[in-house]
């Protein structure tokens, strides 16, 4: 019995000494979290840096305000404008960018021509030069329709340049599909 202590006391102290940071923190596969970041087994720059020394987060390349020009296609054939699209970094997530923009949409939602003001505040994650959102759902309530409406989207980005961005977002869902394409300068 006497034998057994020392090796329960190790046990207990090896788990209690987890870092605290990581407990959330999930990494893919071929990553390890180390101090609440996920670092690559391979010797690369850590999830969300990158630089000859890993010391610029991926995100900080994108942030800016973006004079945006937008042009839609299939239910969003006649939206189009311009507008200022902000990007900011998300405080410690150096892999994830913050996008805030408004669009004016005209949408034919089942052969009904709407007017829907698009007001999104959003956040998307880095891969290289590469931006994306997730699928996301909104919701409308629209003057004139018993149900509001629920649409459906995903944003797909590139970084063109130092000061180019441009983004798809795709619409789907059972009343609007269609997409919205965007080319932003920086200002």
């Amino acid at each position: 019995m006497k034998k057994l202590i020392p090796i329960f006391l190790m046990l207990v102290l090896a788990f209690s000494c987890k870092d605290e940071e990581c407990k959330d923190e999930y990494c893919p596969v071929g990553f390890k979290c180390v101090d609440g970041v996920c670092e690559d087994l391979s010797g690369n720059c850590p999830i969300g840096y990158e630089g000859e020394d890993c010391e610029t987060t991926s995100n900080a390349k994108f942030a800016g305000d973006y004079d945006t020009d937008y042009t839609g296609t299939g239910g969003l054939a006649n939206s189009g404008g311009n507008t200022i699209a902000s990007v900011s970094t998300v405080s410690g997530k150096p892999n994830k960018i913050r996008i805030d923009v408004s669009l004016e949409l005209n949408a034919d939602v089942l052969g009904t021509a709407l007017d829907l003001p698009l007001d999104v505040s959003i956040e998307g994650e880095v891969d290289g030069d590469k931006y994306y959102v997730s699928e996301t759902n909104l919701t409308f309530e629209v003057d004139g329709l018993p149900v509001p409406i629920s649409i459906t989207f995903e944003v797909e980005g590139t970084k063109i340049s130092e000061t180019q961005l441009n983004s798809t977002i795709t619409f789907s869902g059972l009343v609007l599909n269609g997409t919205i394409d965007m080319e932003g300068t920086k200002q």
